[in-house]
């Protein structure tokens, strides 16, 4: 999967929404109020001041997006978390740009600023908004499609990881697993994932193995006599770029350490080890 190019898509589909609204707050301001103030037609000139404007306020709103991480983890973009975050983002913003380069504008009456600042924001919103869905739903049907997913790796081997594994291969609608392999817990050499999935190794090697395989998520799919090996794995993990995922039975067994948020789709729990934000850790 190219993250690159899709980032660049969601930035590109952002830039032409941000500047499709200011042209239209700033036309609007200039036809039908201005218009009304001076008594006469006025007309609006898309010279260079203009242009600077447009790029001064394209780049607050792509920083602002990127401020509040919309560009991270791209593929993974939950359509109806997106919808409110670029609801609130939209209204935040609108709200700053309308303090900032409206509030002092010629008006005819309060009603200006009123009809100015819906333009603003409901353009700015519906096009960002439609943009995004279109993007994620592309995104979504790719995936559920078993078209681009995410290197996976197995942590377990037996039972419960094979039933695991067994459910999501016969998904209608993929999760995005890719499966490279597995790695088993305790020792032993005949494990019930065999016939399905490469053996990669003992989970103490789980580093070097996610760094070779380039794995993106790790599932762990443990037996009830694997449990106390819970704490050892998450330690091997921590520090490694990848998203972790447990069967929900080992629920009790994480509760309060870690953020956690369901999957939709998939019969997991998400481990959330970046507990501080997005635009906390940017601004930080």
């Amino acid at each position: 999967m190219n993250r690159f190019w899709q980032k660049f898509k969601y930035i590109l589909s952002d830039t032409i929404s941000a500047s499709i609204a200011y042209t239209a707050v700033f036309t609007f301001r200039k036809i039908y109020i201005e218009s009304k103030v001076f008594g006469s037609d006025v007309f609006p000139i898309y010279d260079e001041k203009f242009i600077f404007s447009l790029i001064a306020i394209v780049s607050f709103w792509l920083t602002l997006y990127i401020i509040s991480g919309q560009y991270k983890n791209i593929y993974r973009r939950s359509r109806l978390k997106e919808f409110t975050q670029t609801f609130t983002l939209s209204l935040f913003g609108s709200i700053f740009l309308f303090f900032a380069i409206i509030l002092d504008d010629y008006i005819e009456n309060y009603k200006s600023y009123y009809l100015s600042f819906s333009i603003l924001f409901l353009t700015q919103f519906i096009l960002t908004a439609l943009g995004r869905l279109i993007l994620s739903s592309i995104t979504a049907h790719r995936i559920h499609k078993r078209i681009i997913g995410f290197k996976t790796l197995m942590i377990g081997s037996n039972e419960n990881a094979l039933k695991l594994f067994t459910e999501l291969k016969q998904q209608k609608k993929s999760s995005g697993f890719i499966f490279q392999g597995f790695v088993h817990i305790n020792g032993g050499n005949n494990h019930e994932l065999d016939d399905q999935l490469k053996h990669l190794g003992h989970v103490r090697d789980v580093e070097s193995i996610i760094i070779e395989h380039e794995i993106e998520d790790v599932i762990i799919a443990l037996e009830s006599n694997e449990h106390d090996k819970i704490g050892q794995i998450l330690n091997e993990l921590d520090g490694i770029t990848v998203n972790i995922k447990v069967i929900p039975k080992m629920y009790d067994i994480l509760s309060g350490r870690v953020k956690m948020s369901s999957i939709l789709g998939a019969p997991l729990i998400e481990i959330n080890q970046e507990i501080m934000p997005a635009w906390q850790q940017y601004a930080k």
